[in-house]
């Protein structure tokens, strides 16, 4: 059973990251990239990683805690959607 949904979640991601890509206008996307300071993307990947990695590791030691512990990788799992999810939230695009 868990090869079925380990077979359907990648299906769906697939179906999902295909329609994006779709309505993405290249032209557009790369003239943005042109813009783009890969000094400040970097640092900002940096950033990013290490705020999640902190915050998963604060929720990851309070379940731990609680008695509900889980493997770490799922709460970063769960923090990484709930930062993408505040960001869809936010109005603003992503890219």
């Amino acid at each position: 059973m868990r090869r079925w949904t380990r077979a359907a979640a990648i299906f769906i991601s697939a179906a999902l990251l295909t329609l994006s890509l779709r309505r993405l206008d290249p032209t557009a996307f790369g003239s943005a990239m042109q813009g783009v300071n890969p000094l400040g993307l970097l640092l900002a990947g940096g950033i990013f990683g290490a705020s999640l990695f902190f915050a998963s590791w604060r929720w990851h030691l309070m379940l731990r805690i609680g008695g509900n512990a889980v493997h770490p990788g799922a709460s970063v799992l769960n923090n990484l959607g709930r930062i993408l999810d505040d960001l869809e939230d936010a109005g603003e695009p992503i890219i």
